[in-house]
This record gives C-alpha cells, sequence and structure tokens, in this order.
C-alpha cells in the first residue's frame, strides 16, 4: 500500500520520500521485510534505539516520537502507539468495518463467554470468529496467540482474514493492558460485555483504580451496546459512561434465580423482557451461571430468540482449560482450570468443595514477574477451601520459584507443601487422592508452554493429566 494511503485522515509531519509502497508493518525488528514501516515504540526498552537496525534489516519509512539521524522516511507522531492501531485498520483495508465485533471485558470469565457466545451464534446460523486467551477460531481452524488480545498489526490481519473467509461476528477478548495501549482505536464495537472486575496485574496499574480505568475505556465512545453484571462493584461507574447499558445478575434488566449446581452442570430460570426461561448446561458452578447469562442477553439483543439460545449453551460440552474436568479409573475426579485471581480461584473451588465427596486437593502457583500482592491472598483462599495444597512453579519467568512460593505462602496455614516440579507436584496429589476426592490443578488451564527465564517451553496441564490418566489405565 502507498504511502498516501496508508496514511490518510491521520495527523503527522513526514520527513523524506512520500512516494513509497510499504509492503509490511512491524514493531519488533525480529518481523522487519524489505519495505517495511517500523513503529519506534516506548515501553521497557525504546524502539527508536532500534530503528538503525530496522533500516539495515530492510524498513524503508519509520513512524517516531521524535527525529532520528536516520536515512529513511520519517513520520513523527504524538503516541506511536495509537497511530499504529490507526495505521494498522488502514494497512487491511478497514476490514474490521465489516465485522460485527463483541468486546468481552472483565477480569475473569472472558475466555469462556467467547465459547459460550460462539455456540449461541453458530446455532443462530451465524459465521463467527473468536480471538482471545485461547487462541484465534475461525471456520473450524486454530491458530495460536501469544496474547489475550493481539497486539493491533497482528489483530487487524485477522480480522481481515476473518472478513474475507465470510465471518461475520467476531468476539473478542479485550484484556486491561490492550485497552490501556489503546489496541481497540479505529474499532467499533456491536456490543461490549462486561463479565467482572477483581484483583490482577497491579504489577502494571499499580492500583485498583488505574486498573478500572483502562476497564472503562471500552464504554467511551467505541461501544454502540453494552450488557454488564450489574451485581458488580464497578457496574455504578460503567452506568455513568453508558447509562443505557443492560445490566443482568440477581437484580437488573435481566435476572437469574432457581440455581441449580450439579457436578456435571447447572441448571437456572431467567427473566428478560418479562419473559421467563429455563436453561441447562453442562457447564458447572455459579460462576457459569454469570457467564451464560450475560451470553443470552448479548444474543438477545442481536435478535437471537429464546429457543436458539437455548439449544446453543446446552451444545456445550465444555470449555478447554476452563474447569475441564477427568475422572481416574478409581473414581478420582481431575479438574484442569484457568483461575489466577484471588476471585477466580475463590469461585472455582466454593464449587469444588460443594460438589465434593471426600477431600479437594490443589496444585497451583503464581506467575512471577505479575503482581506479588495477590500471592498471600490466592495462598489464603486456597486453605480455605482446599485438605491439602500443593505450591508449584506456574509461569516463574525471571523470578526465583522458592521466592514466588514463600511469598504465596505468607498466606497459608501448615496444611501444603511444595514441589516445585509440576509434573511431580500434580503426581503427588493424584498419589494422595482416593475415590470420591478432587484434585484441582489451578492458574494453567489452556496453556501450551511454562515461561522460565525468557524461554516458553512446551508444557501443558491437560496434556499432563492425560498422559498420566492413560499411564494409569
Amino acid at each position: 500500500m502507498y504511502l498516501d494511503q496508508l496514511l490518510a485522515g491521520l495527523p503527522y509531519e513526514i520527513r523524506g520520500n512520500d512516494e513509497i509502497e510499504i509492503t509490511s508493518l512491524c514493531c519488533n525488528t525480529a518481523c522487519v521485510k524489505q519495505n517495511s514501516m517500523f513503529f519506534c515504540l516506548k515501553g521497557e526498552v525504546d524502539g527508536h534505539d532500534f530503528a538503525k537496525k530496522a533500516v539495515y534489516d530492510g524498513a524503508i519509512c519509520l513512524v517516531v516520537s521524535r527525529w532520528l539521524d536516520v536515512n529513511a522516511t520519517q513520520i513523527l507522531v504524538q503516541d506511536t502507539r495509537r497511530f499504529m492501531s490507526l495505521v494498522a485498520k488502514n494497512f487491511y483495508n478497514s476490514a474490521c468495518d465489516g465485522l460485527k465485533i463483541v468486546a468481552i471485558v472483565g477480569t475473569n470469565g472472558k475466555t469462556s463467554c467467547s465459547y459460550i457466545l460462539d455456540a449461541i451464534f453458530s446455532c443462530a446460523g451465524y459465521s463467527t470468529g473468536v480471538i482471545g486467551t485461547n487462541g484465534i477460531v475461525f471456520n473450524g481452524k486454530k491458530y495460536n496467540s501469544s496474547l489475550t488480545t493481539p497486539d493491533p498489526i497482528d489483530l487487524h490481519f485477522w480480522l481481515e482474514k476473518m472478513y474475507q473467509s465470510g465471518v461475520k461476528v467476531v468476539f473478542l477478548e479485550m484484556s486491561a493492558h490492550a485497552l490501556h495501549f489503546d489496541k481497540h482505536l479505529g474499532l467499533t464495537f456491536a456490543c461490549t460485555l462486561f463479565t467482572n472486575f477483581t484483583q490482577d496485574h497491579l504489577d502494571f496499574f499499580g492500583s485498583m483504580q488505574k486498573y478500572a480505568k483502562a476497564k472503562l475505556k471500552a464504554f467511551t465512545h467505541c461501544t454502540q451496546n453494552a450488557v454488564i453484571n450489574g451485581d458488580d462493584q464497578l457496574s455504578s461507574e460503567i452506568l455513568k459512561i453508558f447509562p443505557n447499558a443492560v445490566t443482568f445478575g440477581k437484580s437488573g434488566d435481566c435476572t437469574f434465580k432457581d440455581v441449580t449446581l450439579f457436578d456435571s452442570g447447572l441448571k437456572f430460570s431467567w427473566t428478560m423482557l418479562d419473559e421467563e426461561f429455563e436453561q441447562t448446561s453442562s457447564l458447572s458452578g455459579l460462576f457459569n451461571v454469570y457467564n451464560c447469562l450475560g451470553c443470552m442477553v448479548v444474543a438477545r439483543l442481536f435478535g437471537i430468540s429464546s429457543q436458539t439460545i437455548k439449544e446453543g449453551v446446552e451444545k456445550i460440552d465444555g470449555i478447554e482449560g476452563r474447569n475441564q474436568t477427568f475422572t481416574t479409573v478409581g473414581g478420582v475426579r481431575v479438574v484442569v482450570d484457568f483461575a489466577h485471581t484471588p476471585d477466580g480461584i475463590e469461585y472455582i473451588l466454593r464449587y469444588l468443595k460443594e460438589t465434593t465427596k471426600g477431600s479437594l486437593f490443589v496444585v497451583f502457583g503464581c506467575g512471577g514477574n505479575s503482581d506479588s500482592f495477590k500471592r498471600p491472598l490466592m495462598g489464603a483462599i486456597v486453605c480455605k477451601y482446599c485438605d491439602w495444597a500443593t505450591i508449584t512453579n506456574d509461569n516463574p519467568r525471571f523470578e526465583d520459584p522458592m521466592s514466588i512460593a514463600k511469598d504465596i505462602q505468607k498466606g497459608m496455614n501448615n496444611r501444603h507443601d511444595v514441589i516445585l516440579d509440576r509434573v511431580e507436584a500434580i503426581k503427588s496429589a493424584l498419589k494422595k487422592a482416593q475415590k470420591g476426592d478432587t484434585v484441582v490443578l489451578l492458574g494453567k488451564g489452556a496453556e501450551s508452554f511454562q515461561e522460565v527465564k525468557g524461554i516458553k517451553r512446551p508444557y501443558s496441564d491437560l496434556d499432563t493429566v492425560c498422559g498420566l490418566l492413560y499411564d494409569a489405565e
């Protein structure tokens, strides 16, 4: 795409040749190709320091926030990140404008909601796409993604691919980091679904107020309709910004009652617009009542009938890495779940405790270089519900795993041990468990790696469990 087309309608200053053709966009020197546009982003490192390397590797144009002594066309802008989002939209032919995008915002439940929505809308005959923590899914194929919300260049690449393949509705998980960095700039959300707001990412945001501010950005200018959890503390702030939002929960525009939870599913009644419906699902836990209800409201706003919604939800067998359940030949329930925040752990453990006949064993850890404040809180919650806990590695990243374990132990009593090798920790818990017990593995969910010292090593709780159960048979 020629430079003048790429920058159409955007404010900037330019130095150098403006009659050039850009063949690709990048913000990482590892991705530079011949005739690329390179964005010099400021973060943990300053992209301006890598400008000469980018030009040497083939970049023909640089987007900068200060002029550089480099032999390439330079585009000077006030905010390179915001500019990158808008340029990415132009480069990929504004394909996002041809899609109905449902954004999902919240601390917990985003991935589950994306798959519940996908099931409902697919049942209604829509061609759908999903972008989130578990990857990118459309037309029956799944592609890996390293971030919950891809960076704008990758995000618009996938949105164009979806548009070209006939996708009509996309369910997009919007992380707080993505909103903070304005990855959503240039997108219009047909609807934004808000799940909940609980403690997380304080290592980055510094306070719950700043974390909330990032979440609220989803409702400021790009949302056409909003569906929000009215029982959550942040709902009142959202309603100040978006007063016409539809609320759901124990009270509000759409409510639930008569909840029955089973170890293999749930049943509840819900009321909307003076109509009452009954719903069953193979998903489990009160948290999934909220997830289902929010998705049902979104579907109703799209004009999908209650019968189709009912059928769509009932078709969901489970969600990968979310309360995913196995049973050993000896009658032990084994659950793999992504819960990695205090509230997320509280929700899943409360449900598992209520539905476990015997003892509850918990295997968990905390991520390194991330919100150390929540570690003792998570430890305390685990001890509140478990009969025995094993602290192990999650993604230690650049931290010492034993230091992470000690932080967790500050909130725990003596009902635990520490086995840093995650496979050995799982083996130990399974060895202790007997018929009627539950062993739950928290924190990894469907992740296929373990990040240690900057290297993502292949690892999967799901593969580990399946391997151990297969060996046991």
